[in-house]
């Protein structure tokens, strides 16, 4: 055991877990021992990278008897696994990020250890929802959740991986293999792609498609690369580009014009940031309408958001894309979101050390 342990529960999609990652990186700068408790997912063991971590058990909950059934052995598991993390290193503070992956760590921790949550979305989800209740402070990523104790909450914004990204230069076109002559077009679906939305591109108008004013790059998913890259090839276009997956994300801003993207927390705060002109398609049916919330409340802040719901993509896609490519970038040094990763490592160790 270390002393002045921090346990992170965190998992199940990058939006939980690429923070959580930045955070401990920090911790261990202030002589405090991050230990990241996660899935057995190999997304999460691929990015946890050198910090401490732990898989125990979990599963999202759900309204289907036998997933509901699974959901309730797993993280009945995953609690008693925890249990034993939790007298292994007794922590300082246990730290919640959002996500099924959480619940259990921070169920097992209640009553008996400093709890923190951090809550990425405009509306708490599920877990956070539930595990609200246990928190010591609930950290939020933006201002105005309504369904938490607002008496615990404290605003500190989501912790982006780049406070500022470079400036575009020829180097930068040439990495991805673009024109800088050419207004860029991103599609991003996060970490794991997004079907639908790589679709909606595909089907636009080919007179869109083949403008000679712009460039593609869809940033499709592993699972849907070669689905994506044979419907492009097929198409003729030389102006779309394909990519399974980006690690270069900031250089890649620094050279987008417009970004077509789902409403997921960390991507709304990269482009609140970065002031990227976008397209936000929120994922229909989404927990609590979750990034429908997202994309509105970055809509109330830029002018250059636009959000498009999916029964509406096909006729109003491409209409907003054009509407954009006069869309001029505005980015905020100010935003609470450069300042998120001090914010929430500066709660964790005072509560650590008081």
């Amino acid at each position: 055991m270390k002393k002045n342990s921090i346990l992170i529960g965190a998992g199940a999609s990058g939006g939980h877990i690429l923070p959580a990652v930045s955070i401990a990186n920090i911790l261990k700068e202030k002589d405090l021992h991050p230990v990241i408790i996660t899935t057995r997912k190999t997304l999460d063991k691929k990015i946890v990278g050198e910090i401490d971590s732990f898989q125990i058990e979990s599963a999202s909950p759900s309204v289907s008897p036998l997933k509901l059934l699974k959901f309730l052995r797993k993280t009945g598991k995953g609690v008693k696994q925890a249990k034993k993390l939790l007298t292994k290193f007794e922590p300082k503070v246990v730290l919640g990020m959002g996500g099924y992956p959480s619940v259990p760590l921070v169920y097992a921790a209640r009553k008996k250890y400093p709890i923190l949550l951090h809550e990425s979305n405009f509306v708490a989800g599920r877990a956070n929802s539930f595990l609200a209740k246990y928190a010591d402070v609930i950290m939020t990523g933006f201002p105005g959740m309504t369904n938490v104790p607002k008496n615990k909450i404290e605003v500190v914004g989501n912790p982006i991986r780049w406070n500022t990204i470079p400036a575009r230069s020829t180097e930068i076109y040439k990495l991805f293999g673009l024109d800088e002559n050419k207004k860029t077009v991103v599609i991003m679906g996060g970490s794991q792609g997004a079907r639908f939305v790589n679709h909606a591109i595909l089907n636009l108008p080919e007179i869109l498609l083949a403008n000679s004013q712009l460039q593609w790059l869809i940033i499709s998913g592993k699972k849907q690369f070669a689905d994506v890259d044979s419907m492009v090839c097929k198409k003729h276009l030389k102006n779309i580009f394909v990519r399974d997956y980006v690690d270069e994300m900031d250089k890649l801003y620094a050279v987008t014009d417009i970004a077509v993207t789902r409403g997921g927390a960390m991507t709304a705060s990269e482009i609140e940031t970065y002031g990227i002109p976008a397209v936000i398609i929120p994922i229909k049916n989404s927990i609590y309408n979750h990034q429908y919330k997202n994309g509105m409340y970055l809509k109330s802040k830029r002018d250059n958001v636009i959000v498009i719901d999916e029964d509406d993509v096909f006729e109003g896609l491409g209409q907003s894309i054009e509407i954009l490519m006069s869309a001029e970038k505005t980015p905020d040094a100010k935003s609470s979101h450069t300042e998120a990763l001090d914010a929430i490592v500066s709660i964790i160790e005072n509560l650590a050390r008081s």
